[in-house]
């Protein structure tokens, strides 16, 4: 074995098969629509909950935006990966290109869908949450383009579940059911990316940055609960507020989440490290 490497070790070195131009554009364009593919579907689910023409307009003017930010971006880090193909240096640079343009596409995916997908999602917490505790209250979600939503219910009698835990907790469940469902799904899609990243780098940068900018935008909401007016009880943290959640613990506890997974993902890799050199120790 050892004299084998050695061997080895003086063979001329095989040149990395470049890169064919037609494959590089083949590539940037299956990720282009693929993601296109994504928002228009998204956009098409968000647009059936918005009244106005204009904001449906607006949707999909945002996904024409959105799609030439990223073939900019992906041809920007192809052309980079093929350069330092090409001239077999620079891999250093080539790697943080690569990496900038996977995190600004990303980015941009998060701002310009994932936004109004995560206030569908919300708004959808609290239609669910008026339909587990109140009998036919007839929800009605109304989705502002990247502005915002409101849901509308009727207050009827409470179903069997909301008379177990009574009117105020009822209240109460209601108006945590918006930011929590949407917490809770952010949660698992940064626990994913975080996961993916070194696998699928791409992927894995989409999720992250699409949760990072869901925590960031409660986290905002909740710090704006501190300025305004005490009785608009539209204003989720506002109202939670009235149950005994303060608008500065709220905000702490909401940009804690991604610190707390952040730490848990590091940890666990970690101990993964460590027992697979325990294990290789064990096998020497």
């Amino acid at each position: 074995m050892f004299i084998a490497r050695i061997q080895d070790a003086h063979l001329p070195a095989m040149a990395a098969p470049q890169p064919e131009v037609a494959d590089i554009v083949k590539n940037i364009a299956l990720r282009c629509l693929k993601e296109l593919a994504i928002s228009l579907s998204s956009g098409i689910v968000v647009a059936l909950f918005v009244a106005s023409p204009g904001g449906i307009v607006f949707i999909f003017s945002a996904s024409a935006v959105q799609l030439a930010v990223s073939v900019f971006f992906q041809s920007l880090g192809a052309f980079a990966a093929y350069k330092a193909a090409q001239r077999n240096e620079n891999l250093e640079c080539y790697e943080k290109t690569v990496s900038v343009c996977e995190w600004i596409t990303g980015s941009n995916f998060a701002l310009l869908t994932g936004y109004n997908a995560q206030t569908l999602i919300h708004e959808s917490g609290h239609a669910l949450a008026s339909l587990l505790v109140y009998k036919n209250p007839r929800p009605l979600i109304e989705i502002y383009p990247f502005v915002g939503g409101i849901t509308q219910f009727y207050k009827t009698s409470l179903s069997m579940f909301g008379k177990k835990i009574g009117p105020a907790a009822a209240t109460c469940l209601v108006v945590a059911s918006g930011p929590g469902l949407t917490l809770l799904i952010s949660s698992a899609l940064l626990s994913i990316g975080i996961a993916l990243k070194e696998k699928y780098p791409q992927l894995g940068k989409y999720l992250i940055t699409w949760s990072i900018l869901d925590f960031f935008n409660h986290a905002f909401y909740a710090y704006t609960a501190l300025r305004a007016d005490q009785w608009n009880l539209s204003h989720d943290f506002v109202h939670l507020s009235i149950f005994g959640l303060h608008p500065v613990a709220a905000t702490v506890g909401i940009a804690a989440i991604p610190v707390v997974i952040a730490l848990g993902a590091y940890w666990w890799q970690s101990q993964q490290q460590k027992e697979t050199k325990s294990a290789q120790l064990a096998i020497v």
